[in-house]
């Protein structure tokens, strides 16, 4: 199983560059479900690569809200909440308020 994860990480990965630049909500959500499968068996190290991926995950839970997916929006905001860095009120302050105003919205409905 981990190995699938793994694998499902990868994929994501590689294609990340694509989200990126794409526009199209289908690509976001597919690179950003491939990458969140196997992010807890990867070793996602460094700061940069984490806030990336959370703002990965904020990207596609803001296209799930608009498509009024309360659900799937949530979890998309929960898991980029997840790989802020443990002082990310005080580095990253702006980013944390808007996730967590984005968190509270979608939890709202």
């Amino acid at each position: 199983d981990s190995e699938k994860n793994q694998y499902h990480y990868n994929i994501g990965m590689s294609l990340y560059p694509m989200a990126k630049e794409s526009n199209t909500d289908t690509i976001i959500f597919f690179i950003t479900d491939q990458i969140n499968h196997g992010i807890e068996d990867s070793l996602v190290q460094g700061s940069k690569l984490r806030l990336d991926i959370a703002g990965l995950n904020e990207m596609a839970g803001v296209r799930a809200r608009d498509r009024s997916d309360y659900m799937i929006a949530r979890s998309y905001f929960n898991i980029a909440s997840l790989l802020l860095p443990t002082d990310h009120w005080k580095s990253h302050y702006e980013q944390s308020q808007r996730l967590f105003l984005l968190l509270g919205n979608v939890t709202y409905w």
